[in-house]
């Protein structure tokens, strides 16, 4: 099996990881699908439920470089070892209707990685307020990323930080990543080139 590409996860840390995943991608997406703007809000509910799919499907507690859920599913970049033990991403996709879909092949990978169960906010309201305060733009995509650590560097990332984004795009095109605490308050925000 292969997974489709169908969301923009390329805008914080797998950039590259994206594009090289895209290459295995069987099927064609539309430009909506790509974008993950078909309309309809990112599926944050399936998130809990694709992390568990995923730890099910590597009989392990799983660790992901990004978790992005856009209208129609849950992409995960799942955080693997490849040939001489180096760290390596493997794509899934998770959808309702379809369930838990991963990619044949693993790929080479580096970056901040955070466990599945560091991931804890409330489907029900996590990008409410980002959407009641920003009525006229249409959210995205809504993508969980590993968190910093002020002060933290040249030691062992803390694997239980995560942070969370929400991509919304305005009525004129352009797009705004409004930065969420867990409960769903706007930290801040920054426009996308």
């Amino acid at each position: 099996m292969s997974v489709r590409t169908d969301a923009r996860p390329g805008i914080f840390l797998v950039t590259m990881s994206c594009l090289v995943l895209g290459a295995c991608s069987s099927g064609e997406s539309s430009s909506s699908e790509a974008s993950g703007s078909s309309g309809g809000r990112p599926v944050v509910e399936l998130i809990d439920e694709a992390i568990s799919a995923v730890d099910e499907h590597f009989s392990a507690t799983s660790e992901f470089y990004e978790i992005n859920a856009t209208s129609d599913g849950v992409n995960l970049f799942v955080s693997t070892t490849i040939d001489g033990g180096l760290p390596g991403v493997v794509q899934a996709r998770y959808t309702a209707s379809d369930g838990l879909v991963v990619a044949d092949d693993a790929l080479p990978s580096d970056g901040a990685v955070f466990r599945g169960d560091a991931v804890d906010f409330d489907p029900d309201t996590i990008i409410d307020g980002a959407i009641e305060q920003l009525s006229t733009a249409q959210p995205r995509v809504f993508v969980i990323t590993a968190g910093s650590v002020a002060g933290n560097s040249g030691v062992e990332p803390d694997r239980s930080r995560v942070t969370y984004r929400l991509v919304m795009e305005s009525q004129r095109g352009g797009r705004l990543v409004v930065f969420l605490g867990r409960d769903g308050t706007i930290l801040g925000s920054d426009v996308l080139d």
